[in-house]
């Protein structure tokens, strides 16, 4: 089984026009989609595109024509870069809680068959307020040696969609992915302006194998993560009004097609 639960942390710094930081534990998901649906009949309380006390539905993620989410990461690869790929792929996201969902971003690691590579790691981001999501698709540099941990793979690309109401659009990302996922997993995700960095979340997660006891175990300590995702997301944002940082008004209905990093 390769379908993990992930407990960590999650510290996001503001580095301009004031300086903002705040960090807080959290526990997420990092499933096998192939596994997925089998590894939820473990717990009468969980489901797999089925509502239950907690679950994942398929309608929460890659708003496209194709039932199986597999399918739909492939697809969305094969329209932006041509090729597709065959192997598994994880995805790290937030279960809906007593029916609430909110993820402000979900991230799917596609593999090699044997999984021995790392291909793609896709960006599902999520505006809330405005209930609008972007993939941002980067292929992962095949000659990179993963063994050297003070040399993470670096992937800058451009910001197509309006997140949020104290960032504007004139900035680009930067990627930073330590190693692929394996019994931890840290990820930080830049906001840029030209080369001043503006903006870093930094996610760090120990990543323990699934099992009916770790699902409980989700249930009795953090059944309302996503509530207290979505009160910090407006906590903040009053915060930092108060710090006075300039209100960006919401540029319209996002249209843009997938986007990314093609080597």
């Amino acid at each position: 089984m390769h379908s993990c639960v992930a407990h960590g942390r999650i510290q996001h710094t503001r580095l301009s026009p004031c300086a903002h930081q705040f960090a807080y534990n959290l526990s997420m998901l990092y499933l096998d989609l192939d596994e997925a649906p089998a590894l939820f009949g473990l717990h009468p309380l969980w489901s797999w595109n089925r509502r239950n006390l907690a679950c994942v539905l398929r309608k929460d993620h890659l708003r496209s024509e194709a039932n199986d989410l597999a399918e739909a990461v492939r697809d969305c690869i094969t329209d932006f870069d041509g090729t597709r790929p065959s192997g598994p792929i994880s995805l790290l996201t937030q279960p809906r809680y007593f029916g609430y969902c909110i993820n402000p971003i979900s991230v799917y690691f596609v593999w090699s068959e044997d999984r021995s590579v790392l291909q793609w790691v896709v960006l599902e981001v999520h505006n809330t307020p405005w209930d609008e999501q972007h993939p941002y698709l980067l292929k992962m540099p095949l000659e990179h040696d993963w063994s050297k941990a003070a040399n993470p793979v670096q992937l800058d690309f451009a910001k197509v969609l309006h997140v949020s109401p104290f960032m504007g659009m004139d900035m680009s990302y930067r990627l930073h992915l330590k190693q692929p996922p394996g019994e931890t997993l840290q990820l930080t995700l830049e906001n840029r302006r030209d080369d001043e960095r503006v903006f870093a979340a930094h996610l760090n997660l120990k990543l323990t194998p699934v099992t009916r006891k770790s699902l409980t175990g989700l249930l009795l300590k953090t059944p309302f993560m996503t509530l207290k995702i979505a009160a910090g997301i407006y906590y903040q944002a009053l915060r930092i009004k108060f710090k006075g940082v300039p209100y960006v008004p919401y540029p319209g209905r996002h249209t843009e097609k997938p986007s990314g990093v093609s080597q």
